[in-house]
């Protein structure tokens, strides 16, 4: 998994790039690739969920499956069984038929992953998954996010959080607001040297079964 790791917020939109910068999927240039072809290989999770419109929690896992349908078809058994399988690994079977406005932020943000899950894409772009969820939740959603890693799939994140980034990230992006950003193994970089200026923050560094764990100093 890779984290980028932004004092600012980024925001991911379809935008020109400059002319040395090629992006492929599957070996294809994105620029070229339909829309629904996107969509069924490109998953985003945004930091906040904004309610379109009224609707169930499943409802709104089933958004997932959206790209993978036809033209006015409906949710076949398979995808009804496939929301089914995300809300259970999230654990919100029982919030299934409950309106989705009625969730707290924890929940509403497992529900975003349930649906992101659901969808099944290639690539994960994930903006602060550990946002509003308590540690329970928080060890569950990275444990899901690194198993997406593990099974080939490209997850990319954005962290504020830098001992989440630690416990879970191979790979990091250090994006400083006044120097160039530096990238690289995860094992590499978060170090007090390079992880200071990016706060602008004093750190005290420990270990953790093998991890560096930090911890701000007043």
């Amino acid at each position: 998994m890779v984290s980028v790791k932004p004092p600012y917020c980024i925001r991911w939109r379809r935008c020109s790039l400059p002319p040395l910068v090629k992006l492929r999927l599957n070996h294809q240039p994105m620029s070229q690739l339909p829309r629904l072809t996107l969509a069924q290989h490109i998953g985003i999770m945004f930091q906040e969920y904004q309610d379109g419109f009224p609707a169930t929690v499943l409802e709104s896992v089933l958004l997932g499956r959206f790209p993978h349908l036809s033209p006015w078809e409906m949710e076949s058994e398979r995808d009804v069984a496939l929301a089914y399988a995300a809300l259970a690994r999230l654990d919100l079977v029982d919030f299934a038929q409950r309106p989705l406005s009625s969730l707290s932020g924890g929940e509403r943000q497992r529900a975003a992953l349930a649906a992101l899950m659901a969808q099944a894409p290639q690539v994960w772009l994930v903006d602060e998954p550990t946002n509003h969820l308590d540690l329970h939740y928080q060890v569950a959603a990275m444990g899901l996010l690194a198993e997406q890693a593990n099974v080939g799939k490209v997850v990319v994140m954005s962290l504020h959080d830098v001992n989440v980034a630690a416990q879970w990230c191979s790979h990091v992006l250090l994006l400083y607001p006044d120097r160039p950003p530096i990238w690289g193994e995860a094992a590499n970089l978060l170090t007090q040297d390079n992880l200071e200026p990016l706060y602008r923050q004093k750190l005290a560094m420990t270990t953790l079964n093998g991890k560096p764990l930090f911890v701000p100093v007043a």
